[in-house]
């Protein structure tokens, strides 16, 4: 079995080296550095609109926010969230999507591996928290890890009334 595993992995970095993969980011990074990499030049959309856009702002901008969010996207949907609705209202966003979706159970490793990887992804690209589609996986994906922890009460619960009959 981790025979297998490495002699695939290995193939599938000789098949990376041979199309050129590892030369296209290794010059990626020589012209640009790892952050920018990483999010894409996102970072420098942060440098470039951010400032205008807290330059204008009160104390309770950053309370309850105040930025159409068409105009002053920087693409990274934490960044984008705190603009749009300050404080007050990510948290409220945030609150309210543990209580209503992520309330599957602590040992639940999947289900918070899975919640990880939405706010790592939604941290780092664009567009997730608001797109329909990434709603709709999001949902069913937590809709089905919810149902696998009551079908597994459901299921004690049948063996107590059987046992006790």
């Amino acid at each position: 079995m981790l025979g297998g595993v490495l002699l695939a992995g290995g193939l599938l970095m000789y098949g990376l080296y041979t199309m050129g993969v590892f030369d296209f980011y290794r010059t990626f990074l020589q012209e640009a550095d790892l952050l920018t990499m990483i999010t894409s030049f996102r970072n420098l959309l942060i440098l470039e609109r951010l400032p205008a856009v807290f330059e204008n702002w009160s104390w309770y901008n950053y309370l309850f926010g105040g930025v159409n969010p068409a105009t002053s996207f920087v693409e990274m949907d934490m960044i984008d969230m705190f603009t749009y609705g300050g404080i007050v209202g990510s948290g409220i966003y945030y609150w309210v999507l543990f209580k209503t979706l992520f309330k599957f159970k602590m040992n639940n490793y999947l289900g918070w591996f899975l919640v990880s990887q939405y706010f790592i992804i939604g941290g780092l690209a664009g567009h997730v928290f608001a797109s329909g589609i990434n709603a709709i996986y999001l949902a069913l994906t937590c809709y089905y890890l919810q149902g696998a922890a009551t079908r597994e009460q459901d299921s004690v619960i049948w063996k107590q009334v059987r046992g006790g009959i």
